[in-house]
């Protein structure tokens, strides 16, 4: 994309931002480069070049948000402007790793 491109677009994902932390919502995100990503594989000492979330599509980006439960990050999802540029967007939970984990009874 050019420079005129990139930063109407930064201004799209900025307005969605904004737009959610209006309405209460954490939100915060950064921007991964696509040309420059290595993945450590268990017991390899090198880290070489890879991860793609799906056939042909890298993973350019991630968004943490605050939502009560799936239902809500998807609405917000569905807001993001990166859908109507004709990308995916991944919903998955995160699991804190600042605490030990609940002991599910049984």
């Amino acid at each position: 994309p050019t420079r005129s491109e990139q930063l109407d677009r930064y201004r799209e994902y900025s307005e969605w931002v904004a737009s959610a932390r209006a309405r209460g919502q954490f939100v915060t995100g950064e921007d991964l480069a696509v040309d420059d990503r290595r993945v450590l594989a268990p017991g390899s000492r090198e880290a070489r070049p890879g991860v793609r979330v799906s056939s042909g599509a890298q993973l350019s980006g991630v968004f943490l948000i605050t939502a009560r439960d799936y239902g809500d990050a998807t609405e917000l999802a569905r807001e993001l402007p990166h859908l109507a540029h004709g990308g995916h967007v991944v919903i998955q939970r995160v699991v804190p790793t600042d605490r030990p984990p609940l002991i599910q009874p049984g």
